[in-house]
């Protein structure tokens, strides 16, 4: 709910001066990636006993936020960029406000992804930021199964982990769906 409004804004800002502030907003989080997290939970710890959250809900969820936003952020402003500027374009010249590009465009790309949610640790963080354009994670992931260093988990439906990275596996996954009349 945040780190896809804030990748928006990190990736929409083209200006001479955004550009700048932008970069040192990434290298921010980029520097708050390297901190080792005992360091981070210490002070978190001190917030939310200031705050008396300490074993409550809204607590473990500013927690996960304060310690996971600055990656997921990082992680998804490529695949902003990624979409056609032209679309933005359209929609301003039919004369829609930023808000509504954002929920217009960019929500609804988000969620029609055909990826599945998958966890990386923080050693794969130098891989994850080498990714280029719309360059899927599957190399890497196919690298770390190699290695034993990651978990599968199995499914019963074959339907819900169709990876689609090129178009003969669109075409694959247009198969499979109208076979099992899915689509």
């Amino acid at each position: 709910m945040v780190a896809v409004p804030a990748s928006f804004a990190l990736a929409r800002r083209i200006t001479p001066v955004w550009s700048k502030i932008i970069a040192f907003v990434l290298g921010a989080l980029l520097v708050l990636q390297m901190v080792p997290q005992p360091m981070t939970v210490i002070p978190l710890y001190s917030v939310l006993a200031g705050w008396h959250l300490l074993g409550t809900l809204p607590g473990l969820i500013l927690a996960d936020i304060a310690l996971l936003l600055p990656f997921a952020i990082m992680l998804l402003r490529p695949f902003v960029l990624a979409i056609s500027p032209a679309l933005y374009e359209a929609a301003e010249i039919d004369g829609a406000t930023t808000l509504q590009s954002f929920r217009a465009i960019t929500v609804p790309m988000h969620q029609g992804q055909r990826g599945h949610p998958v966890r990386f640790g923080l050693e794969c963080t130098s891989e994850l930021l080498n990714l280029q354009g719309n360059q899927g994670a599957s190399q890497l992931i196919r690298a770390r199964n190699a290695t034993d260093s990651i978990a599968l988990i199995d499914v019963d439906d074959a339907g819900c982990v169709l990876d689609v990275d090129t178009l003969d596996d669109l075409q694959r996954a247009e198969a499979f769906l109208l076979s099992h009349k899915l689509v």
